[in-house]
């Protein structure tokens, strides 16, 4: 049996006794020793998650068990990282002792990296052209020319077009729907970040949004994942904000999210 923080529609999360299950196939069975918080995870309890899924998305553990078609050459004892659609699986989500990923799916995390650090890595663009912007989020690097808006809500991306309207226009690339744009020689094109792990969607059925499939995004994505163990030596964590009490601690630190209390760092509970 393991702990798990759930979704409990309306009303909130709530923790709960779960069988932690084990690997099989190309999964990869992890003991998760550090999470991070993101807007996605409360976003998910109060509208998206179905009744009694995981929540959380970011996480850094170590590989207790390898499905005997797991691919990334994982090994038990091999700490690992990476990302998760969080709050829509009942046996999937960071937010829990145990977690089933795929094998390729995740990082290896190498020496001299804590798990604090690698449950909020992040590799920030290089180019000099463009601006992400991340609000009070932990993702915002500063550049300028196509803009990517990490925030998308209020009025980020309309702040992302005026900085490209000055620049004679270009493209905003939102994590959210954020409408039509209105300033002239800018133009918005959303992207959903889950789409990644290559698996269709379907957000509120029978009435909400449908995302196909997209086998070459999760090619990519796994192809990232060979590389980010020589890349991450030169990453700059984010402040870290250390939430202590476990699960509870999780609740406390998605209820500040919520509230606007977090800004320029990122939350991070150990488990």
């Amino acid at each position: 049996m393991m702990k798990a923080l759930v979704s409990n529609r309306s009303i909130g999360a709530r923790i709960l006794k779960l069988a932690s299950g084990k690997s099989f196939g190309k999964e990869v069975l992890v003991k998760v020793h550090t999470v991070a918080l993101n807007p996605t995870d409360f976003k998910h309890v109060n509208v998206l998650s179905p009744q009694n899924v995981i929540i959380g998305c970011d996480y850094a553990g170590e590989v207790v068990s390898v499905g005997k078609e797991a691919q990334g050459g994982r090994k038990v004892g091999d700490r690992l990282a990476g990302l998760v659609h969080g709050g829509m699986y009942h046996d999937r989500g960071s937010f829990a002792e145990y977690l089933k990923i795929d094998g390729d799916l995740a990082w290896k995390i190498p020496d001299g990296i804590h798990g604090e650090e690698a449950a909020t890595a992040r590799i920030p663009a290089k180019a000099p052209t463009i601006l992400i912007y991340a609000a009070s989020t932990s993702n915002a690097f500063p550049d300028i020319k196509l803009a990517v808006d990490c925030y998308s809500e209020g009025n980020s991306t309309g702040l992302c077009a005026k900085v490209l309207k000055a620049a004679a226009g270009g493209k905003v690339i939102t994590l959210l729907d954020t409408g039509k744009p209105s300033t002239p020689g800018v133009e918005y094109e959303s992207i959903l970040v889950y789409n990644l792990f290559g698996e269709s969607i379907v957000w509120l059925p029978p009435i909400g949004p449908k995302f196909p499939a997209i086998p070459s995004d999760r090619t990519s994505l796994a192809r990232l994942h060979t590389k980010l163990p020589h890349l991450v030596s030169d990453f700059k964590p984010p402040p870290i904000r250390l939430i202590e009490g476990g699960f509870d601690g999780i609740i406390m630190g998605l209820g500040e999210l919520r509230q606007g209390k977090v800004s320029g760092g990122k939350s991070v509970a150990k488990l």
